[in-house]
């Protein structure tokens, strides 16, 4: 994980005692050079800049068919920027989106399917799209995080720190 990405965890849960290999800076670098330059010309270029490791994106909604184990909007975003990803180059076997709601889980697989499946069905089976607990002891290089709702009392960040830990530390090299 790059310094970005594991200082708050390791301040956080780890006493500050967790920091990255030497190597995180070449392995960083070559991960930048992987993309190409279409991701500057993205409507979403903030978002998805692979300088920036660590970035949060806020998802307003109105749909009142959302709850706090679904946002089909944040479904919406994932898949946007999981599209913007591939196009500058990122392989789907390096992304992952994790949600700690297996209702949501799928509310984004759908959009990815009805987005790529008919084009593209090979990305669906190296993108892993699945729950927080689900994913622990794995990494990728890009995760795209999905928690469906702020609303302080459905919030499972507040209810559990553990599953906060996980979440955080699965990219090796972006969080969004």
């Amino acid at each position: 994980m790059t310094k970005e990405i594991i200082a708050y965890p390791s301040k956080l849960f780890y006493d500050n005692k967790i920091t990255t290999d030497e190597s995180m800076e070449t392995n960083l670098k070559k991960f930048i050079d992987s993309f190409t330059d279409e991701w500057k010309e993205s409507d979403i270029s903030e978002i998805i800049d692979p300088s920036n490791p660590s970035i949060w994106v806020q998802v307003d909604s109105n749909d009142s068919n959302n709850n706090a184990r679904k946002n089909q909007e944040e479904a919406e975003q994932c898949n946007n920027i999981i599209d913007k990803l591939l196009e500058s180059g990122i392989e789907p076997g390096q992304i992952g989106v994790i949600s700690p709601f297996r209702l949501q889980v799928n509310t984004i697989k759908d959009e990815v399917f009805k987005s790529l499946g008919d084009d593209r069905p090979e990305i669906l089976d190296n993108l892993q799209i699945d729950t927080i607990d689900r994913f622990q002891g794995s990494q990728k290089d890009v995760i795209i995080i999905s928690l469906c709702t702020s609303d302080p009392e459905n919030n499972f960040l507040v209810k559990d720190l553990r599953r906060f830990n996980v979440a955080l530390t699965r990219p090796r090299f972006k969080r969004i």
